[in-house]
């Protein structure tokens, strides 16, 4: 049996059942035309449409990155009914596509233990692998990952276009530019990703909510699941000074309320940016004292990604997959 685990055949055996198991699962709700989880609120932006002034204040796509609308839109191809089940055939695709490069060539053997550990994942993630954009990003940072210490020009533009997506892959871009002695030309494929984006917006007319995924964050309050919510998650469990737990339906998202939660959440950008700031310092000190540049690309990028999950206003289940992959 531990031999058997030990083929490249194997992983591709396990990736199979474990997926058609999801399927299953799955069947239940889109062979009634249902959706689930956040894939409810991606069916309903397929539904309206790119503009967000016809949503009448209610949360629209651009609360992500623009290209995150891609999957999104794609995923109702075969109609409003059928949107689940192409949601996971995209994620089962972009699934493969990352299997394939983790077990080909030379990684054919070495391959298979971080194979078994991502189908392993899979399963204990359970639905949130297949229910949020994580799922579509996850892979396009592991492929980025494989090529970072032989192609960072590559790495660059995948984490670039991944950021696009789902802004925590900038987490594995940065110590990438740090460590690489190609950052020049990294750097070069990020900016000239974000000119293709930024003129593809323009051409359909969304550039003036370009940002608006940013400037979203930026109003919104200390989500239920952050880090920095715990005390007033027990405030509000023993009922003191008024503190609670509370919808945003703005945003779709569950927040705390009471004394001093407000300042928090004004303050948790501003210390994000300090914790990777002081992360990059810690890449580059590294780095000057001898450290080997493909440990940094890993190391560096388990770094930058906790930082984003610890100073973070959000906190969600998927986070977990940052740190997976």
């Amino acid at each position: 049996m531990v031999d058997w685990f030990a083929r490249p055949s194997s992983v591709w055996w396990g990736f199979a059942v474990i997926h058609l198991y999801f399927l299953g699962w799955m069947a239940s709700f889109f062979l009634n035309g249902d959706t689930f989880s956040d894939t409810e609120q991606y069916r309903q932006w397929a539904m309206d449409g790119y503009n967000p002034d016809s949503l009448d204040g209610k949360i629209s796509p651009w609360v992500y990155p623009v290209l995150a609308q891609i999957p999104i839109f794609l995923a109702n191809i075969a109609g409003p009914s059928l949107y689940l089940l192409c949601w996971f055939l995209i994620i089962t695709a972009l699934n493969a596509v990352g299997l394939a490069f983790l077990t080909r060539g030379a990684r054919k053997v070495k391959g298979i233990a971080p194979a078994w550990w991502w189908l392993f994942f899979t399963v204990f993630m359970g639905y949130l692998s297949f229910a949020r954009v994580e799922g579509i990003t996850a892979p396009i940072v592991l492929i980025a990952l494989l090529y970072a210490a032989e192609r960072p020009v590559v790495a660059g533009v995948l984490l670039s276009v991944a950021t696009w997506l789902k802004v925590w892959p900038a987490a594995v871009l940065v110590p990438i530019v740090i460590a690489s002695r190609k950052r020049i030309q990294v750097l070069a494929s990020g900016v000239a990703v974000t000119a293709v984006v930024g003129l593809g917006t323009y051409l359909s007319g969304g550039l003036p909510h370009i940002m608006d995924f940013l400037t979203n964050q930026g109003e919104r309050g200390m989500q239920l699941e952050a880090t920095f919510s715990t005390p007033w998650v027990w405030l509000s469990v023993f009922n003191i000074a008024g503190s609670k737990m509370a919808d945003n339906t703005a945003i779709n998202s569950t927040e705390v309320y009471g004394p001093g939660a407000d300042v928090a959440a004004f303050l948790m950008q501003p210390l994000l940016i300090l914790a990777a700031v002081v992360a990059a310092v810690l890449l580059v000190r590294a780095l000057n004292r001898g450290a080997e540049r493909e440990e940094l690309f890993l190391e560096g990028a388990l770094m930058m990604t906790t930082a984003f999950i610890v100073f973070n206003k959000v906190g969600s289940p998927q986070f977990i997959i940052w740190l997976a992959r």
